[in-house]
Protein backbone atom coordinates (compact mmCIF):
# COMPACT_ATOMS: atom_id res chain seq x y z
CA UNK A 1 0.00 0.00 0.00
CA UNK A 2 1.44 3.46 -0.97
CA UNK A 3 1.21 6.56 1.33
CA UNK A 4 2.09 10.11 0.28
CA UNK A 5 4.89 11.19 2.65
CA UNK A 6 5.47 14.67 1.26
CA UNK A 7 4.53 16.31 4.51
CA UNK A 8 7.38 14.67 6.26
CA UNK A 9 10.22 15.83 3.94
CA UNK A 10 12.45 18.71 4.63
CA UNK A 11 11.52 22.15 3.36
CA UNK A 12 12.66 22.84 -0.15
CA UNK A 13 13.12 19.10 -1.04
CA UNK A 14 10.86 17.17 -3.32
CA UNK A 15 8.29 14.89 -1.73
CA UNK A 16 9.15 11.26 -1.36
CA UNK A 17 6.69 8.49 -1.83
CA UNK A 18 7.19 5.69 0.64
CA UNK A 19 5.62 2.24 0.44
CA UNK A 20 4.50 0.98 3.80
CA UNK A 21 3.34 -2.58 3.88
CA UNK A 22 0.05 -3.20 5.63
CA UNK A 23 -0.03 -6.86 6.30
CA UNK A 24 -3.64 -7.37 7.33
CA UNK A 25 -5.70 -6.10 4.35
CA UNK A 26 -3.19 -6.91 1.61
CA UNK A 27 -2.72 -10.43 2.80
CA UNK A 28 -6.46 -10.97 2.81
CA UNK A 29 -6.77 -9.61 -0.71
CA UNK A 30 -3.92 -11.72 -1.98
CA UNK A 31 -5.33 -14.76 -0.26
CA UNK A 32 -8.74 -14.13 -1.79
CA UNK A 33 -7.16 -13.75 -5.22
CA UNK A 34 -5.03 -16.89 -4.82
CA UNK A 35 -7.80 -19.18 -3.51
CA UNK A 36 -11.29 -18.88 -5.13
CA UNK A 37 -14.28 -18.92 -2.86
CA UNK A 38 -16.18 -22.21 -2.37
CA UNK A 39 -19.28 -20.76 -4.02
CA UNK A 40 -17.40 -19.88 -7.16
CA UNK A 41 -15.92 -23.39 -7.30
CA UNK A 42 -19.37 -24.93 -6.92
CA UNK A 43 -20.80 -22.78 -9.69
CA UNK A 44 -17.95 -23.68 -12.01
CA UNK A 45 -18.39 -27.37 -11.20
CA UNK A 46 -22.12 -27.27 -11.89
CA UNK A 47 -21.52 -25.39 -15.12
CA UNK A 48 -19.04 -28.05 -16.22
CA UNK A 49 -21.50 -30.84 -15.38
CA UNK A 50 -24.25 -29.13 -17.35
CA UNK A 51 -22.00 -28.80 -20.34
CA UNK A 52 -20.96 -32.49 -20.22
CA UNK A 53 -24.37 -33.95 -19.31
CA UNK A 54 -27.32 -33.67 -21.77
CA UNK A 55 -30.31 -31.83 -20.43
CA UNK A 56 -33.71 -33.51 -20.11
CA UNK A 57 -34.85 -31.65 -23.22
CA UNK A 58 -31.95 -32.99 -25.24
CA UNK A 59 -32.63 -36.51 -23.96
CA UNK A 60 -36.27 -36.25 -25.00
CA UNK A 61 -35.27 -35.00 -28.44
CA UNK A 62 -32.85 -37.88 -28.88
CA UNK A 63 -35.52 -40.38 -27.78
CA UNK A 64 -38.02 -38.93 -30.27
CA UNK A 65 -35.47 -39.22 -33.06
CA UNK A 66 -34.78 -42.82 -32.09
CA UNK A 67 -38.50 -43.68 -32.08
CA UNK A 68 -39.00 -41.99 -35.44
CA UNK A 69 -36.16 -44.09 -36.87
CA UNK A 70 -37.69 -47.29 -35.48
CA UNK A 71 -41.10 -46.30 -36.84
CA UNK A 72 -39.64 -45.72 -40.29
CA UNK A 73 -38.00 -49.15 -40.20
CA UNK A 74 -41.25 -50.82 -39.14
CA UNK A 75 -43.17 -49.03 -41.88
CA UNK A 76 -40.62 -50.21 -44.44
CA UNK A 77 -40.90 -53.79 -43.16
CA UNK A 78 -44.71 -53.58 -43.33
CA UNK A 79 -44.58 -52.19 -46.86
CA UNK A 80 -42.21 -54.96 -47.95
CA UNK A 81 -44.56 -57.59 -46.46
CA UNK A 82 -47.54 -55.96 -48.21
CA UNK A 83 -45.67 -56.04 -51.51
CA UNK A 84 -44.83 -59.72 -50.98
CA UNK A 85 -48.49 -60.52 -50.34
CA UNK A 86 -49.61 -58.65 -53.45
CA UNK A 87 -46.96 -60.39 -55.54
CA UNK A 88 -48.02 -63.80 -54.19
CA UNK A 89 -51.68 -63.07 -54.92
CA UNK A 90 -50.79 -62.06 -58.47
CA UNK A 91 -48.80 -65.26 -58.98
CA UNK A 92 -51.68 -67.32 -57.54
CA UNK A 93 -54.15 -65.64 -59.89
CA UNK A 94 -51.87 -66.35 -62.85
CA UNK A 95 -51.51 -69.98 -61.76
CA UNK A 96 -55.30 -70.35 -61.41
CA UNK A 97 -55.89 -68.86 -64.86
CA UNK A 98 -53.33 -71.19 -66.41
CA UNK A 99 -54.89 -74.23 -64.72
CA UNK A 100 -58.34 -73.20 -65.91
CA UNK A 101 -57.06 -72.97 -69.46
CA UNK A 102 -55.37 -76.34 -69.14
CA UNK A 103 -58.63 -77.81 -67.79
CA UNK A 104 -60.51 -76.44 -70.78
CA UNK A 105 -57.91 -77.88 -73.11
CA UNK A 106 -58.16 -81.27 -71.44
CA UNK A 107 -61.96 -81.32 -71.60
CA UNK A 108 -61.89 -80.20 -75.22
CA UNK A 109 -59.12 -82.42 -76.53
CA UNK A 110 -58.88 -85.11 -73.85
CA UNK A 111 -60.20 -87.82 -76.18
CA UNK A 112 -57.66 -86.97 -78.88
CA UNK A 113 -55.38 -89.89 -78.05
CA UNK A 114 -58.20 -92.41 -77.99
CA UNK A 115 -59.62 -91.18 -81.29
CA UNK A 116 -56.20 -91.41 -82.93
CA UNK A 117 -55.92 -94.98 -81.70
CA UNK A 118 -59.40 -95.85 -83.00
CA UNK A 119 -59.01 -94.20 -86.41
CA UNK A 120 -57.22 -97.16 -88.07
CA UNK A 121 -60.00 -99.52 -86.99
CA UNK A 122 -62.68 -97.06 -88.12
CA UNK A 123 -61.03 -96.66 -91.53
CA UNK A 124 -60.83 -100.45 -91.92
CA UNK A 125 -64.49 -100.70 -90.96
CA UNK A 126 -65.41 -98.17 -93.65
CA UNK A 127 -63.54 -100.18 -96.28
CA UNK A 128 -65.16 -103.41 -95.07
CA UNK A 129 -68.65 -101.92 -95.37
CA UNK A 130 -67.87 -100.62 -98.86
CA UNK A 131 -66.74 -104.04 -100.10
CA UNK A 132 -69.08 -106.23 -98.02
CA UNK A 133 -71.48 -106.78 -100.95
CA UNK A 134 -68.72 -108.19 -103.11
CA UNK A 135 -67.53 -110.62 -100.40
CA UNK A 136 -68.85 -114.10 -101.01
CA UNK A 137 -66.69 -115.96 -98.52
CA UNK A 138 -68.30 -115.52 -95.11
CA UNK A 139 -65.24 -116.94 -93.43
CA UNK A 140 -63.09 -114.09 -94.71
CA UNK A 141 -65.74 -111.61 -93.63
CA UNK A 142 -65.79 -113.00 -90.10
CA UNK A 143 -62.00 -112.92 -90.07
CA UNK A 144 -61.96 -109.27 -91.10
CA UNK A 145 -64.51 -108.39 -88.41
CA UNK A 146 -62.44 -110.17 -85.76
CA UNK A 147 -59.36 -108.24 -86.92
CA UNK A 148 -61.26 -104.97 -86.51
CA UNK A 149 -62.41 -106.04 -83.07
CA UNK A 150 -58.80 -106.66 -82.07
CA UNK A 151 -57.76 -103.21 -83.27
CA UNK A 152 -60.56 -101.52 -81.31
CA UNK A 153 -59.73 -103.42 -78.14
CA UNK A 154 -56.04 -102.55 -78.50
CA UNK A 155 -56.94 -98.88 -78.87
CA UNK A 156 -59.08 -99.02 -75.74
CA UNK A 157 -56.31 -100.73 -73.79
CA UNK A 158 -53.91 -97.96 -74.88
CA UNK A 159 -56.32 -95.46 -73.29
CA UNK A 160 -56.24 -97.40 -69.99
CA UNK A 161 -59.24 -99.68 -70.51
CA UNK A 162 -59.17 -103.34 -69.56
CA UNK A 163 -61.48 -106.03 -70.94
CA UNK A 164 -63.28 -108.29 -68.43
CA UNK A 165 -63.77 -111.71 -69.96
CA UNK A 166 -64.12 -114.42 -67.30
CA UNK A 167 -63.70 -117.96 -68.49
CA UNK A 168 -66.05 -120.85 -67.60
CA UNK A 169 -65.32 -122.24 -64.14
CA UNK A 170 -63.98 -118.84 -62.92
CA UNK A 171 -65.42 -117.80 -59.57
CA UNK A 172 -68.27 -115.31 -59.79
CA UNK A 173 -67.13 -111.81 -58.67
CA UNK A 174 -70.06 -109.49 -57.92
CA UNK A 175 -67.73 -106.49 -58.20
CA UNK A 176 -66.96 -107.28 -61.87
CA UNK A 177 -69.67 -109.69 -63.02
CA UNK A 178 -73.40 -109.44 -63.45
CA UNK A 179 -75.37 -112.69 -63.23
CA UNK A 180 -78.22 -112.59 -65.71
CA UNK A 181 -79.31 -116.16 -65.00
CA UNK A 182 -78.39 -119.63 -63.78
CA UNK A 183 -77.37 -122.65 -65.79
CA UNK A 184 -78.09 -126.07 -64.28
CA UNK A 185 -74.86 -127.99 -64.60
CA UNK A 186 -72.81 -130.39 -62.57
CA UNK A 187 -69.78 -129.62 -64.74
CA UNK A 188 -68.97 -126.41 -62.87
CA UNK A 189 -68.92 -125.57 -59.19
CA UNK A 190 -71.93 -123.70 -57.86
CA UNK A 191 -71.65 -119.90 -57.98
CA UNK A 192 -69.03 -120.11 -60.71
CA UNK A 193 -69.20 -118.74 -64.25
CA UNK A 194 -70.73 -121.20 -66.69
CA UNK A 195 -71.05 -119.04 -69.82
CA UNK A 196 -69.77 -115.55 -70.71
CA UNK A 197 -72.62 -113.70 -72.37
CA UNK A 198 -71.04 -110.27 -72.73
CA UNK A 199 -67.59 -109.02 -71.72
CA UNK A 200 -67.15 -106.06 -69.40
CA UNK A 201 -64.73 -103.15 -69.29
CA UNK A 202 -62.66 -101.34 -66.66
CA UNK A 203 -61.08 -97.90 -66.98
CA UNK A 204 -58.07 -98.22 -64.72
CA UNK A 205 -59.77 -99.16 -61.40
CA UNK A 206 -63.25 -97.88 -62.34
CA UNK A 207 -65.88 -100.30 -63.60
CA UNK A 208 -67.43 -99.06 -66.85
CA UNK A 209 -69.43 -102.15 -67.78
CA UNK A 210 -69.84 -105.38 -65.82
CA UNK A 211 -69.36 -108.69 -67.60
CA UNK A 212 -72.70 -110.47 -68.05
CA UNK A 213 -72.57 -114.18 -67.26
CA UNK A 214 -74.64 -117.26 -66.53
CA UNK A 215 -73.84 -118.78 -63.16
CA UNK A 216 -73.66 -122.53 -62.67
CA UNK A 217 -76.13 -124.15 -60.30
CA UNK A 218 -76.49 -127.82 -59.32
CA UNK A 219 -78.98 -129.65 -61.51
CA UNK A 220 -80.70 -131.23 -58.48
CA UNK A 221 -81.40 -127.79 -57.01
CA UNK A 222 -82.81 -126.49 -60.26
CA UNK A 223 -85.02 -129.57 -60.65
CA UNK A 224 -86.37 -129.27 -57.07
CA UNK A 225 -87.17 -125.61 -57.64
CA UNK A 226 -88.99 -126.52 -60.83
Amino acid sequence: MKIDARAYTEKGKPPVTVEIPITGEDDAVRESEAQPAPVVEAVKEQDSELKNKPTSENTLSMRITELETQLAEKEKTLQDARNDVLRTLAELDTFRRRKNLEGLEIRKYGAEGLLKALLPALLDLDRLVQHSESVTDTGKLVEAIAMLQGKVEKALETAGALKIAPRPSDAFDPNLHEAIGQLPSNEFLPNHVAILVEPGWLLHERLLHAAKVLVAAPETTMESEA
